[in-house]
């Protein structure tokens, strides 16, 4: 598992942290960003007794080597309005595990292929989500279709012509 977001409370690293406890042994988790709250996570986890299970590993310029990696992107965000993290990984056919709001709830699955989890997100439920997200990783057509939606519907022509009508449609001349 892999999670890619700055150390705050908003993003939430914490439930993934308590996600792991209802995991098998064989689940680790590797974090990279940094931040303010990264103290206060390794505390948790060690806490938790998952020390052996989960690696911070601050912040990586090049996080391709972790991507090539992972099964299974984790983002708990509470408040998401882009999620690049969660498009590095569809570009690598990596599903997306993260919480049914924000940016997510329109991205997953239609542009990216993956689990939401419903508000309140808990550890348990968030674990049933993961091993559903590993069991998309064989759908091909999934990953197919979902690429092909990128493509068409957010490239940049598409973007751009979007953007035009609707300032046409603001400006008053």
């Amino acid at each position: 598992l892999l999670a890619m977001h700055r150390l705050t409370p908003l993003k939430n690293t914490a439930l993934a942290i308590r996600t792991l406890a209802f995991l098998p042994p064989n689940y680790e988790l590797t974090c990279l960003g940094d931040g303010p709250e990264r103290l206060a996570l390794e505390a948790l986890r060690d806490r938790l007794g998952l020390t052996d299970r989960i690696h911070f590993r601050g912040f990586i310029d090049d996080v391709t080597e972790y991507l090539s990696r992972a099964d299974v992107l984790v983002h708990c965000s509470g408040a998401e309005t882009f999620g690049l993290a969660a498009f590095e990984a569809a570009q690598r056919d990596i599903p997306v595990v993260c919480i049914d709001q924000g940016a997510f709830a329109d991205l997953v699955p239609r542009y990216i292929v993956g689990v939401k989890v419903p508000l309140p997100a808990d550890p348990s439920t968030f674990a049933d989500a993961i091993r559903d997200a590993e069991a998309l990783c064989a759908d091909r057509a999934a990953f197919d279709a979902a690429r092909d939606r990128r493509m068409n519907e957010l490239s940049p022509q598409t973007v751009v012509a979007q953007w035009l009508e609707l300032l046409a449609g603001i400006v008053r001349p």
